[in-house]
């Protein structure tokens, strides 16, 4: 059905993003696509589908065939029925102002009836859930929200190729649950073939059949079961920075901790419970990551102080009565469903949106009374998008803005820029347009520009997205360090093992308000609903259950 060989593709003026693809993917496979950030994943994907080099410019060579012929030269409604494309940022991908709207476009430019039009959006809606939001304009929901939007417009499509890239990324963790299940169903019909880029892997390796690896250069370096290829090429997946499901992961440290072999790694939580059976449990959990201490409670004066925090849409209500302070020094994690506020939040924080009443104090100042530069003096932010934050035509020039505007001596501005472009991989792309970036690269840029400044706090919404696991290990070294300095850092997510893991403190967004402030562990100790606010146990405490009670 998809044949490549030899598939080499190189945008305009930059070296090639994948340099000598081949597989066979047959009907039926659900096809895990793994590789470090910046290895051609996204590419491919548009390649399979035919966008590129169709619609956006690239140069392709060798053989690409989905059933039997090249898509690049099919018309977009055959190629759209025969394989469509979830994008890694929904917001590309829409063209209408309304969900609804957005839909019916959908299904009209694939010569639908008109009759059948409104049953299939329906149906569509209802698979992800989201037809309460039928008549919603698409730029007022959340990050997470828009993705499921955009799964609903592949269901309407009903294609019989699903390439999905990221379709779980910004999605809170219940409603990731619920999504994978959907997409769980699809996998189970053989008729339906799924090709699924994806880091948040814990969901999904139950109807996952097959891992596809890449390396830096977009080439195979691994394929076959994901278990055996998890476990035969541990060196090779740790040392490129890929992401392993977290039953993977503790398995493959408890066989290095015991010195012990086996023939696959655990992939799902019910192989891990086989697996850890035949270890004390003790070195079981030593396995295991452990939750980050929360230490002891600052004793310097709050840089931030929010009190009783109001912010709305027109007449909606995103959040009220939302008070808190963030102390030097700090890890605070902010959590909640997709939709509940945590963006908002964040932008209400640093001045981008206006707050409807309550006040937010930085420093012991209003910040109703500063003025932007001032504002930014104090705050570093890495946005839920990065490129809205990209301001020149190079990496390079990216990093070095900030320290010019800020007086910088060109000896330090040298030497400071060539240190952040090795300490976050960017060196071999610095002369690169920050917007022609994979995601993860832009991720890492932002975060890169932020850290540039002397900042007390720092802001980042969904950090890890698009990073592979080195990358992702790497900026939270560097936002330990900003912490030991004193800084004050916090970051919105849906990753609850990067809570359990990097947290001292939480933040809970729900129901229109903040519902808890306080420790990671009493936040997982089993005494509060986390279902009501949109998370789940980390997979870490799951697989502690699962293996202590069968080691």
């Amino acid at each position: 059905m998809i044949y490549a060989e030899n598939v080499t593709i190189a945008y305009p003026y930059a070296e090639p993003s994948v340099e000598g693809f081949s597989a066979e993917i047959r009907t039926g496979e659900n096809v895990l696509l793994l590789g470090p950030s910046g290895s051609g994943k996204s590419t491919l994907a548009l390649a399979l589908q035919g966008i590129l080099p169709r619609s956006v410019e690239a140069e392709v060579s060798g053989e690409l065939n989905v059933f039997g012929e090249n898509p690049a030269v099919k018309c977009i409604t055959e190629a759209a029925r025969e394989a469509a494309l979830l994008f890694q940022d929904p917001d590309t991908q829409f063209c209408m102002p309304t969900v609804r709207e957005e839909l019916v476009f959908t299904l009209e430019n694939l010569r639908v009836p008109a009759e059948d039009i409104e049953g299939r959006m329906l149906e569509a809606l209802q698979f992800t859930g989201m037809l309460s939001c039928i008549d919603a304009r698409i730029d007022m929901l959340s990050g997470g929200m828009k993705q499921k939007i955009a799964v609903s417009c592949i269901a309407a499509v009903n294609p019989e190729i699903w390439i999905l890239d990221e379709p779980l990324s910004q999605l809170d963790p219940v409603s990731r649950e619920a999504v994978a299940a959907l997409l769980g169903r699809i996998a189970e019909a053989p008729d339906k073939t799924l090709i699924l880029i994806e880091h948040q892997l814990n969901e999904v390796m139950e109807w996952v059949s097959r891992a596809v690896v890449l390396n830096r250069n977009g080439q195979v370096t691994a394929d076959g079961s994901p278990g055996r290829i998890f476990y035969s090429h541990a060196a090779v997946l740790e040392a490129e920075g890929v992401w392993l499901p977290a039953p993977a992961e503790a398995g493959k440290k408890l066989l290095r901790k015991t010195e012990t072999t086996k023939a696959a790694l655990p992939v799902t939580l019910r192989e891990w419970e086989v697996f850890a059976a035949d270890y004390p449990v003790a070195e079981v959990h030593a396995s295991l990551p452990q939750s980050k201490q929360g230490g002891e409670p600052s004793q310097k004066p709050p840089v931030l102080k929010v009190e009783r925090a109001a912010s709305a849409y027109s007449m909606q209500t995103v959040f009220e009565n939302v008070s808190f302070s963030l102390y030097p020094g700090e890890m605070t994690a902010v959590v909640g469903a997709n939709g509940a506020g945590k963006s908002t939040l964040a932008r209400v924080l640093t001045g981008w949106e206006p707050i409807k009443s309550g006040t937010v104090y930085v420093n012991g100042q209003d910040i109703a009374g500063l003025k932007p530069y001032e504002i930014a003096k104090t705050f570093g932010i890495v946005f839920q998008q990065p490129e809205h934050q990209f301001l020149t035509p190079t990496v390079e020039e990216e990093i070095r803005y900030g320290m010019e505007i800020a007086g910088w001596c060109e000896e330090d501005i040298v030497q400071q820029t060539n240190e952040l472009l090795i300490q976050f991989q960017l060196g071999h792309i610095r002369k690169n347009h920050p917007f022609r970036l994979s995601q993860g690269e832009k991720r890492r840029l932002s975060v890169a520009v932020m850290v540039t400044n002397n900042q007390s706090i720092l802001i980042l919404d969904e950090p890890t997205f698009g990073l592979d696991k080195r990358n992702a290990d790497a900026l939270f070294e560097v936002l330990e360090q900003c912490r030991q300095r004193g800084k004050a850092v916090l970051w919105l997510t849906h990753d609850m093992d990067l809570v359990y893991t990097k947290a001292a403190r939480v933040l809970a967004l729900a129901e229109r308000t903040l519902v808890y402030d306080g420790s990671v562990e009493a936040f997982f100790d089993g005494s509060i609903d986390l279902g009501k606010i949109g998370v789940r146990l980390p997979s870490v405490q799951l697989m502690r259950l699962g293996g202590g009670s069968h080691a």
